[in-house]
């Protein structure tokens, strides 16, 4: 699959707002917890948070056109290189020094993965405008919740707020 690049596409700054902000360790534990408790895609979760930033709310039908839009490159490209990177890490521990190196490129083949399947979801939900003027925290509340539904709502009040932040 080749993804055309489209000029109008904040694809690097959406990039840049998700590295700042999966950067946070609380805001990572919580992603991944979401990740590995909900079945929850960790790129959906960031566009949820940084389209509040930016004063757009995601419908439901936002969230499953924008789901459907990468789900086969998650289920064909993503996932396989995430589990095949943990599986070194965790399955050939003892491998550990000769396997890094191997580890390390599966992970940088990860993380353009990563930069395509944004790059998916922002094509599906164009074009990129500010929709309301509601304050950002609530709006990404209400993202998560799109997304989400009530593994959002579960999630410690601290957490939610650490992503709010940024902090």
């Amino acid at each position: 699959m080749t993804i055309a690049p489209d000029n109008d596409l904040p694809t690097a700054e959406f990039w840049a707002f998700s590295v700042t902000l999966y950067g946070n360790e609380s805001v990572k534990e919580q992603m991944l917890r979401w990740q590995d408790e909900n079945g929850a895609n960790v790129n959906l979760v960031l566009l949820c948070i940084w389209a509040g930033t930016l004063g757009r709310s995601l419908s439901t039908d936002d969230i499953r056109r924008a789901t459907g839009e990468v789900a086969g490159w998650n289920a064909a490209v993503t996932r396989p290189l995430r589990h095949l990177r943990q599986r070194l890490k965790s399955d050939w521990r003892q491998l550990a020094n000769d396997a890094e190196p191997a580890r390390q490129a599966i992970l940088s083949a990860e993380l353009e993965a990563e930069k395509a399947e944004q790059e998916l979801l922002l094509k599906a939900l164009a074009p990129w405008l500010a929709q309301t003027a509601a304050d950002a925290s609530t709006l990404i509340k209400a993202n998560l919740a799109a997304y989400l539904g009530s593994a959002a709502t579960a999630a410690p009040a601290s957490s939610i707020a650490a992503i709010c932040s940024g902090e």
